[in-house]
This record gives C-alpha cells, structure tokens and sequence, in this order.
C-alpha cells in the first residue's frame, strides 16, 4: 500500500536543498540576500526582507495578520534582525505551518550568519596585523617617517570610516589644555590640519588623559569640534612608554552603523601594538645614537693621540731641517705654518666630534651650530678653528657678543663677498678674545658705507673696550677682526641689541 506524501513534503525537501546554500556562503550581505529568497520561495510571499536590530529589541515570534509576519533571527541568544514576509496581492493567506517552516528557515540563517561573521571577523583581524606589520615596518625603516601619520594612514586602509585624525596635545590657553588636528585622512580632511580646540569634553582628550579608548555613539552631540555634526566615533589613545604621543580619532558617517565591539576591541589593540612598536624603534634609534657617539669617541681621540702628534712632530723635524739648511728656511717655515694650520682644523673637528653636554652652552658646540646654520646660504661650509681657554674664559654676556660677531660676519660674507672660502678663528687669552673672520670674495668696495650690521658690531666691541676693524685682505678679500678684554668688569652693562 503506497505511502500518502504529505502536502508540506515538497516544502520541506526545499527547505533541506536551501539549507547547504545558505550555510555555505561566507559573505553575510550574501547570506542576508539568499536567506530573503529562500522564505520567499518556501511560502509563496510577495516579499520579503531581513531588518537588522539592535541588541535592546527583542521581538517574539508573531504573526501580525494573515497578511504580514515577522520571524526573529537570533545568534548566540541575542537578536541579529526580523525577517519579515508579506503575501502576494490576492495569494493566499499565511498559515501557522507557512510561519512555523519560516522559523526553521530563521534557525539555520542563524547559524550561517553565525558562520559569516566569525569570517568577516577573521578577515578583519587580518588586515589589522598586516596593517601593525606596515607600521613596524615602516618604523624601522631606515627613512624618516612621521609615526602619528603612518598610524593614521593605516587605520583608514582598514576601518569602515569617512575621516581619521591625528591629535596632540598643543600647549595651553588661559591655563586650559588645548588639542591640535595634526594629520587628517578623509572627508574634509584639508581643512582640519591645524585646528586647534580646548580639550575639556572631548572624545580625543578623554582618551588622552585616561589612557584607554573612548567612543560615543551617532546620537551623542559631543566632540562636534572636529567633525561637524553628529558621528559615530572612537578615539584611540598612542602611547610610547610614559610618553602620551596623541589619539587616532575615527569618524563614520552620520548615517553609519556604529562600531561594533569587536572592532573597539581590535583598534584598541592595535593602538597598543603600535604603541609597543614606537618604543621598541626609539629605543633602538637611541642604540644607534650611542653607537654613534661612541665611534666619534673613539676617533677623536685617534686624531689627537696619533694625527696630531704625529703631525706636531713633523713640524719640529722641519724646523730643524730649516735650521741647517738656511737657504730653503723660509719655504720650510711655509710648510710649518701649514701644519700648524692643519692642526688647528683637526682640534676644531675633534671638539665637534665630541659628545655635547645636556645644557648644550659651550660657545664652541654654539659657535660650531652658527656655522652650520649659515652654510646654506655659503659656497662651502666655513671653517673654524679655536686657540686658547675659549669656553673657560669667555661666559655670558661676552659670549653672546661673540656668537652675535661670528653669526653677523658669516652674514655678511653670505650677502656680499661672493666668497668660495670663509675662515672663522677665535683667539682667546688671559687678556682679550679675538674674533677673525676672514673671506676669498670681492672685498670691500670704495667709499663703502658702514651698514647697521657692522655699526652694530663696532658698538659692541667699544662698549666693552674692544675694537672693531673691516679691512682688505692681502691677495683680496675681507677681514673681519673683533676683539674685547675677557675681564669680568664691563664698561657699560647695558643690553646691546643683536
């Protein structure tokens, strides 16, 4: 006797061929998209379409009218959406088995939607350590690199956003902590950059001063300084050891969905593992730094143990040749004078070689800072040699006339001697200091006039009972040559202007 089929078999077999091409598909728009075609077919509806809610709703298993019912989907106990059906104009009306085999339908969309967002989580994770990766790398590069900005570059390759800004603290007004758009990525992004705001009730000084991430949702009207409107929003704190270098502030469109936890989770720890990653580069950059200096150490001291003396002791052996040979002592004592010279050079690299003291006010390391600051502006970087007790005898104020003579002659070389060549000596006894600035260029012109610089320059000098001399070179050029007693006493304290 044959088997009665039924009349929902054929629905129920539908259901089951449904089942593989719902849970197979990864991409959750899909599974949304395949899930609605699914009910539709299995019931004969018109339409259909899946309402994604959040977690405060909670809906039950209706059925609104013979018309029109709602099925809820729940994942993990909590409430992902409704998938709500509506019959065809003049079909037949739903049945409790229509809702009751859309419900099966609902439990195994769970379990694929389950599945797509275990995926797209997966898939998410990866690009935020290939993204760590990118930064540590670009860290440790050998090229400079702004680490705020490199931050802020990945952040946006790998969140839903419309802007990500770069924050750091600028400074106070009134007393009242202020912030600054540092960099800026995305919409708007050109008219950000050095924006400044007090940072009292804001997203980004919020997680500054507590260290932790802080977000706020579309509806909450705060920290509307940087982004006009309403947005969802997160700002992530980055930190190198104890030093707080700003926040990674990321803004979604106002009609956005808001940032899920798992994505607060991972961008929290990201800006953790960048954080680790800046310190791990700055302490390797400080490394590199020690390595440095302590191989300028050890040359110099090369130069002034072997160099020098070696050279020292081939000007004596030259002076005694001159000394038995009387018709070659002149040319002889040319080439002592040049050694001498040579020796001089090698003091003065010798001393730039050496480490700098933390307070950084030796005259000579702010002399030799002068020099390179005027370089640019010169054919060849000058030269400058040192004699005597210079940073033992000359302090204060007479140190900043002498930096102030040195900066204005290297001034005035760059502006009107046309010079290949400048030399810069500074001479100091238990008597005076004595500056000379001397340059290969065109020389001083007839009936020159005295410019403010070197009137400047004079007044100095006769303040302190000094001289001041602007004279020719012998084989062309100029001399510039300053000199002040390097006695305590000042004839007029007065400030001078630079």
């Amino acid at each position: 006797m044959p088997t009665t089929v039924p009349p929902d078999e054929p629905r129920l077999r539908r259901l089951l061929e449904v089942v593989p091409h719902v849970i197979g598909e990864l991409d959750l728009d899909q599974v949304l998209e395949r899930i609605t075609e699914a009910a539709i077919e299995l019931v004969d509806a018109g339409t259909g379409s899946i309402e994604v809610i959040g977690d405060d709703d909670d809906p039950e298993l209706e059925r609104a009218d013979a018309t029109r019912f709602v099925v809820p989907i729940r994942v993990r106990e909590r409430v992902f959406g409704n998938l709500s059906l509506t019959n065809r104009d003049g079909g037949p009306e739903f049945s409790v088995e229509d809702q009751r085999l859309v419900g099966s339908l609902a439990a195994v969309a769970a379990i694929a939607i389950d599945n797509a967002r275990l995926f797209d989580e997966s898939v998410r994770r990866e690009r935020w350590s290939t993204a760590l990766a990118e930064v540590t790398a670009a860290l440790l590069s050998e090229d400079t690199v702004d680490i705020l900005a490199v931050l802020a570059e990945r952040v946006a390759s790998v969140i839903d956003s419309e802007l990500v800004c770069v924050i750091v603290a600028d400074g106070t007004d009134a007393g009242e902590p202020m912030l600054r758009v540092d960099t800026a990525r995305g919409v708007g992004a050109d008219d950000l950059v050095g924006r400044r705001y007090p940072a009292a009730g804001t997203l980004s000084g919020r997680a500054m001063a507590s260290g932790t991430i802080a977000s706020l949702e579309s509806s909450d009207p705060r920290d509307s300084v940087v982004r006009d409107g309403p947005s969802a929003a997160m700002a992530l704190p980055v930190r190198a050891g104890d030093q707080m270098l700003g926040a990674l502030t990321v803004y979604r469109a106002p009609d956005a969905p808001r940032f899920t936890d798992a994505e607060r989770a991972m961008a929290a720890e990201f800006a953790l593992q960048a954080g680790v990653a800046i310190e791990l580069t700055r302490g390797r950059a400080d490394r590199q730094r020690l390595l440095l200096v302590e191989d300028r150490s050890r040359i110099a001291r090369d130069l002034h143990d072997h160099v020098i003396q070696r050279l020292f002791g081939t000007g004596l052996a030259l002076q005694a040749i001159g000394a038995r040979n009387p018709a070659a002592a002149d040319e002889i004592a040319t080439q002592v004078d040049a050694i001498d010279a040579a020796i001089g050079e090698i003091r003065t690299a010798i001393f730039a070689l050496a480490p700098r003291p933390a307070s950084g006010g030796a005259l000579r390391h702010r002399l030799l800072d002068v020099a390179t600051e005027a370089s640019p502006g010169l054919a060849n970087p000058p030269l400058v040699t040192f004699a005597g007790p210079v940073d033992l005898l000359v302090g204060g104020a007479l140190a900043d006339d002498v930096l102030a003579v040195v900066r204005e002659s290297l001034a005035n070389a760059a502006r009107h001697a046309q010079a290949t060549r400048v030399e810069v000596a500074v001479l100091v006894d238990d008597d005076q200091v004595v500056v000379t600035v001397d340059d290969d260029g065109i020389g001083i012109p007839d009936a020159v006039q005295r410019a403010s610089g070197t009137r400047n320059l004079d007044d100095r000098a006769r303040r302190r009972g000094g001289a001041f001399d602007l004279t020719r070179r012998e084989g062309g050029g100029t001399r510039a040559r300053w000199s002040a007693p390097t006695g305590t006493a000042e004839r007029n304290p007065e400030r001078i202007t630079p």
